[in-house]
């Protein structure tokens, strides 16, 4: 017989939003960043975790000292939205995308610009780096994917789909060689060859967001507009393990972003009523459920090496929270 135990981390109490002494529990915020002026739309951890970058509606970047709660640096990085960041995985390097339908790339030290990526006719929805540090793809509303030679800067391929009404995210697999879109559907791609290799059926609607596990195991994605549903797939065969549908009727509200937890046991999805919900990945129950924000939950992400969570909101503010994680024991 198996029992299931959901093991809060037992790491040292920090300080909380209101400045008060908390306890890692995961419905404890650890600290707060506040300094957007409008929605904060993304937010990635420095591979050292002792960074945070975030890009908001306000069209700013903001660089922030994990450990002081401090922004150490505002980039004016795009006219307009700043949609997507991404971060290099020696940590040398930050990619943005943003509504003026360009892709820039930083450097992190000196926030120095580096090089700028045209090419896209609509507004640039989500970048991502390649686990192997070689290639950035990016995505938006022209319905193409492209992938960018990083040393060169030069394009290396244009992907187009007329299946794609749009797309909002890509993410590369681990072996750095395909790229997950979401959109109208869920598609896996092939760099090379340049073609769709799978197609994940099970959403009624558009796909909002994506997340690949660590261990390169499992998909997890979430519907959008009509669909309101949190999936997660087995990547190699494509079959949906489970899905978690929220209802109305319910009160609840759908999910917006996703992503997996330190440990890829647990996923994390935020949501539109500004909570955060813990999910074991092995039996689908949901470990907790956070009242994170004020308004809409719109990009989470994980600190491998502090085992953080930052979860960033329409209510403009980014907050680190402890997740937990859930572990499997036999009898």
């Amino acid at each position: 017989m198996q029992r299931f135990v959901l093991l809060l981390g037992l790491t040292a109490a920090s300080v909380g939003c209101d400045g008060s002494s908390q306890s890692a529990s995961p419905h404890h915020c650890q600290k707060a960043f506040v300094g957007h002026s409008g929605y904060v739309c993304t937010v990635a951890f420095t591979p050292n975790g002792k960074q945070l970058i975030s890009g908001g509606a306000d069209g700013k970047i903001k660089f922030w000292c994990v450990d002081s709660g401090e922004c150490q640096r505002t980039l004016d990085g795009h006219a307009e939205w700043v949609h997507s960041v991404a971060i290099s995985a020696d940590g040398k390097f930050l990619a943005s995308g943003g509504r003026d339908n360009l892709v820039k790339l930083w450097d992190i030290a000196t926030g120095k610009l580096l090089k700028t990526f045209t090419g896209h006719s609509g507004l640039v929805k989500s970048v991502a780096y390649s686990p192997d540090g070689r290639l950035l793809a990016s995505c938006g509303g022209d319905k193409s994917i492209r992938i960018w030679d990083i040393a060169s800067g030069e394009g290396l391929k244009t992907i187009d789909s007329d299946s794609f009404f749009t797309l909002s995210m890509v993410v590369f697999t681990p072996d750095s060689k395909q790229v997950l879109l979401a959109g109208d559907s869920l598609q896996l791609w092939d760099i090379e060859t340049g073609t769709c290799v799978c197609t994940f059926d099970g959403h009624s609607d558009s796909v909002g967001e994506v997340a690949i596990s660590r261990n390169g195991r499992w998909i997890a994605s979430v519907g959008s507009y009509t669909d309101r549903s949190l999936r997660l797939w087995d990547a190699k065969s494509g079959d949906c393990l489970w899905m978690r549908e929220f209802t109305e009727q319910d009160g609840e509200r759908a999910a917006w972003t996703v992503t997996f937890a330190p440990q890829d046991d647990v996923l994390v999805s935020g949501q539109f009523d500004g909570s955060i919900k813990y999910w074991d990945v092995n039996t689908a129950e949901c470990l907790c459920t956070v009242a994170a924000h004020t308004e809409s939950v719109s990009s989470v992400a994980v600190d491998l090496k502090g085992g953080y969570l930052a979860s960033g909101s329409w209510d403009k503010t980014i907050k680190l929270w402890k997740p937990p994680s859930a572990k499997t024991t036999g009898q």
